[in-house]
């Protein structure tokens, strides 16, 4: 199954290496509010942030997609299916 889910934020961040989507997702079935480790990636309801892998993301609109504009600037697809495995493998992160 999959989660639908707004992309807030692409990039790199401080709490883990790589690239990570932060999604806000429409149930609150997520893990934050988009605040993780003390920084404010992106702003959301509290349990509706998550952050996942750029492919447990999946444009709902095939004529959007994730890319890599130059660097350290992505393009994102404004709403996108988030994939259960996406979700289990989403580090757990302390809110502080």
């Amino acid at each position: 199954g999959r989660l639908t889910a707004t992309v807030c934020f692409a990039g790199e961040t401080d709490f883990a290496s790589g690239l990570w989507v932060g999604v806000a997702l429409e149930k609150p079935l997520g893990k934050n509010d988009g605040f993780v480790n003390g920084k404010r990636y992106f702003q959301c309801e509290p349990q509706h942030g998550l952050f996942v892998r750029p492919n447990g993301c999946l444009p709902l609109d095939p004529l959007e997609e994730f890319r890599e504009d130059g660097p350290g600037e992505y393009r994102l697809a404004t709403q996108a299916k988030v994939t259960e495995a996406a979700v289990a493998g989403s580090p757990q992160l302390a809110e502080l």
